[in-house]
């Protein structure tokens, strides 16, 4: 029975055998092309990065964020005394990249003195104001059914446009009028809800008195001094809480004036470098265990050389790629890394094993239409995560897809050639 291959790429196993060297350097240019981006390739160390902006509690979070006084990616470093924290506050607020500098001294108003006196005035205005000696009763229902109607007048007086807000407000207001005393009662309730709570923070206001240190609340005095006396010294930065250039310039800028200074984007940051660390490493040890596994297998040196060279190839084009689409690595998408390894020597072993056995055609056999097969069975599943909804998720599965894509660039265009051009000589 004939077997079931490509026979119409035939002409380009031809062309393989007989020009090797053109499609090495081809290989050879898009290798160093890649290499060059590598320096390019970054590492989002953002959390809030990972999660979708679409989601309202993302949103929620991200619209506080660019509040400088809610800001989460706040540091904080600590000073022996409240003259050092003030003399560190200074340096600090100099810097570009801060957005302000929170001490204990900040939490006592300055200029107390005119301040107060100033509160003491307004309250002397306002007290009968607010706190009046005869009340009048409340209004009747027809008082009220009056006044409103009086105001439904004034509002139309008041504008000749028919389509104005106002002429809305005053057929409300007659609506309003005409109906049950019940109704009025409701209205009247929604309207006026807030007014005690309001004016009793407003007279809460007008008694104001002179703010020192052993008044400030225990808990918020605290947050500010230790019990060993140390004074805590609260930065604030500046610009996109999700633009990770502005973090590290950030941390790096603080740094300098407090070194011993902590907080979520020092945090972030080293976290991101322990990972990119780990992952390295398991790279790494995946390689050389695949390469032992080669070793035993093919027994063979130069094989095993001939079947790693385009795992490496193919993973520098991967990264190349993810640098000139401006696919960042995070922390859901470098899981994918040494698994680039175990997917691409999956081809490029049936391929060396095919050509030890005496196979010349490698795109036209039924090799190549069971790899192309089962690199489409594998991108399936890629592809459902990289329509997920979740960026983490997205982009692992965008991280795999480029991956298997060059893997089999790598397998039916260099490494046929490589084979050829190796074994020949």
């Amino acid at each position: 029975a004939t077997e079931t291959g490509f026979a119409a790429l035939g002409a380009l196993d031809n062309l393989q055998l007989r020009i090797p060297g053109l499609f090495l350097a081809a290989a050879l240019i898009l290798g160093g092309l890649a290499v060059a981006l590598l320096p390019s390739l970054t590492f989002d160390f953002n959390l809030l990065n990972l999660r979708s902006r679409q989601a309202e509690s993302i949103a929620t979070l991200l619209d506080l964020a660019h509040d400088p006084d809610r800001s989460p990616n706040a540091m904080d470093t600590l000073a022996r005394s409240r003259a050092e924290a003030a003399a560190l506050a200074a340096r600090l607020r100099a810097l570009p990249a801060v957005a302000k500098v929170v001490t204990l001294d900040d939490l006592i108003p300055s200029d107390q003195e005119q301040k107060l006196a100033l509160i003491a005035d307004a309250q002397l205005l306002l007290d009968l104001t607010l706190n009046p000696l005869i009340t009048k009763p409340a209004p009747t229902d027809a008082e009220t059914v009056v006044s409103i109607r009086a105001t439904a007048a004034a509002l139309r007086k008041a504008t000749t446009d028919t389509g104005t807000s106002a002429i809305s407000l005053a057929a409300s207001l007659d609506r309003l009028a005409s109906g049950t005393p019940a109704q009025r009662v409701a209205a009247t309730e929604i309207l006026t809800a807030g007014l005690p709570t309001l004016l009793g923070n407003v007279r809460n206001l007008l008694l104001a008195e002179p703010v020192t240190l052993e008044t400030l609340p225990k808990d918020i005095a605290r947050d500010f001094v230790a019990p060993s006396g140390e004074v805590r010294v609260r930065i604030y930065p500046k610009g996109d809480p999700t633009d990770n250039a502005e973090l590290s310039r950030f941390v790096a800028a603080v740094k300098s004036v407090a070194p011993a200074a902590v907080g979520v984007p020092l945090a972030l940051e080293e976290s991101g470098r322990t990972i990119t660390g780990a992952f390295t490493d398991a790279g790494v040890y995946s390689f050389l265990v695949i390469a032992l596994i080669l070793a035993l297998a093919l027994q063979n040196v130069r094989d095993v050389l001939l079947a790693l060279i385009p795992l490496v190839l193919a993973g520098t084009l991967t990264l190349a790629t993810c640098v000139a689409i401006g696919l960042k690595l995070n922390y859901a998408n470098i899981i994918a890394l040494p698994l680039l390894f175990g997917i691409g020597v999956a081809f490029d072993i049936y391929f060396v094993m095919a050509w030890r056995a005496g196979n010349r055609a490698l795109l036209q056999s039924p090799l190549t239409r069971a790899v192309m097969f089962s690199a489409g069975a594998t991108a399936s599943g890629f592809g459902a995560l990289w329509f997920s909804s979740h960026p983490g998720t997205s982009s692992m599965g965008a991280l795999l897809m480029i991956s298997l894509l060059w893997i089999l660039f790598v397998v039916l265009f260099v490494l046929p050639p490589l084979l050829h051009l190796a074994h020949r000589r």
